[in-house]
């Protein structure tokens, strides 16, 4: 895959930026650095997979929904806090319809004995907010001068440094 020059790439050893238009392209060839950085760090695969739906559902909602008409920016950053894995998304598209994400702080799946929703019962969207949901550890969203900032959470995703 050629690299994109509207992408700007920045990795460290555990933090990622990247920058680029949304597009379904872009979005893709994002996402294939964006897995790259994390098959570098110390997650279980079960894990990374988890974190690798949930941003991927998470940017082509962005590229879907808050640039229906046009293409804008999207600025991608993940890092590892402690033993969290956390990954801000900002967009200065449409704002985030209200009541689509619950209040800040974590979030849970189905309880025991509950199975997910049908995706044929829910709005547009509504299965893929149910992944993220339950699949991340914690959401949380703002709109600040024209911008979207979606922050999501993974807890306990890296383990503890061995002692030495």
């Amino acid at each position: 895959m050629q690299p994109d020059p509207t992408q700007r790439l920045r990795i460290g050893k555990t933090v990622f930026s990247l920058s680029f238009t949304a597009t379904p392209l872009a979005v893709r060839r994002g996402l294939v650095a964006f897995e790259t950085y994390l098959a570098g760090l110390p997650i279980a695969a079960e894990r990374r997979d988890s974190i690798c739906i949930v941003l991927a559902e998470a940017l082509n909602n962005i590229t879907e929904h808050a640039y229906p008409d046009a293409c804008g920016p999207i600025w991608l950053r993940a890092q590892v806090q402690g033993h969290q894995f956390m990954a801000t998304l900002r967009d200065r598209g449409a704002p985030l319809p209200a009541g689509l994400l619950p209040q800040p702080g974590p979030t849970q799946g189905p309880t025991q004995g509950q199975s997910a929703p049908n995706p044929a019962d829910l709005p547009e969207g509504g299965f893929g907010w149910h992944l993220i949901r339950s699949l991340a550890d914690g959401l949380d969203h703002a709109r600040f001068a024209q911008w979207n900032e979606l922050r999501i959470i993974f807890r306990n995703a890296v383990p503890a440094p061995p002692l030495p």
